[in-house]
């Protein structure tokens, strides 16, 4: 795969010796995840999610990770890692352009190994500072935030006992956002911290198809949204009572502005007990 005449072997190779707005080709096969995107401009293109698929480790952070503007991935299959694609401004500055189309993203998971551990949340796609993306025909399946270990030492952490968030799409500080037809199932936030002698339990994760952070003035088309589970609050320790069950929406929005939700459907929607 690679530019016309100049195949590389590996997506990485490709990436380190790509232009602004190249466009990037990927033969039918199996490939690792984890890249970073800098250059700006790029479109990774694959056959179709079925002959050409993604595969991350679940330590990694996303199959993609974006980091510059006008990059576009289309017609994949996105497996693994804590998010299938990631936007993200570099420092104070704010993304514009680019986006997905006709991807299929499944399997993002977050594990952590110890109630200290601040990862907790899982998304089809994450989009943080980024302006004008667009998102086209993706299918978001099995997104699952983490469980809260038991405590361990004899602090009691306050800041980690809630479950991990899961969402399909999470997008946060970011405007003019147009996605349209987007399947999202089987999303599953994370079991909130069980209760341990003096150690307080947590409350169950947030489960949500879409989860929007002050987003203004954006557009979601045709969302069919299956099979939302909050998690579950953890069981009451000796002196504490049992911790809430998560809440679960199809759209959870906080601090939002000027924004449509059209022509959707969601199903199943169920939030955590406690």
């Amino acid at each position: 795969f690679g530019y016309p005449g100049t195949g590389k072997l590996t997506i990485a190779k490709a990436l380190a010796v790509a232009t602004p707005n190249d466009h990037i080709f990927l033969k039918s096969g199996f490939y690792p995840g984890g890249h970073s995107i800098t250059t700006p401009g790029l479109v990774i293109e694959g056959a179709n999610p079925n002959a050409v698929q993604i595969n991350s480790d679940p330590g990694l952070t996303a199959g993609f990770a974006i980091h510059a503007n006008d990059v576009t991935i289309k017609k994949m299959r996105i497996s693994g890692a804590r998010f299938g694609i990631y936007f993200q401004a570099p420092g104070e500055t704010t993304l514009t352009g680019g986006g997905a189309e006709d991807v299929t993203i499944r399997d993002q998971n977050t594990i952590i190994e110890a109630d200290t551990d601040p990862h907790t949340t899982s998304a089809g796609i994450l989009v943080d500072r980024a302006n004008d993306l667009t998102f086209l025909n993706i299918d978001i399946q099995n997104i699952q935030g983490a469980h809260i270990p038991e405590p361990t030492g004899d602090v009691d952490n306050s800041n980690n006992r809630q479950g991990g968030t899961a969402a399909g799409l999470s997008i946060q500080f970011s405007e003019n956002i147009t996605a349209t037809t987007i399947n999202i199932s089987l999303i599953t936030a994370g079991d909130g911290r069980q209760g341990h002698e003096y150690h307080r339990p947590g409350p169950g994760g947030r489960a949500a198809g879409v989860h929007l952070n002050e987003v203004k003035s954006s557009v979601f088309d045709g969302l069919n949204i299956l099979s939302l589970s909050a998690g579950t609050g953890g069981s009451a320790s000796w002196t504490r009572q049992g911790g809430a069950g998560g809440e679960a929406a199809g759209v959870f929005a906080q601090g939002s502005l000027n924004c449509e939700i059209r022509n959707s459907l969601f199903t199943q929607v169920v939030g955590g007990s406690g």
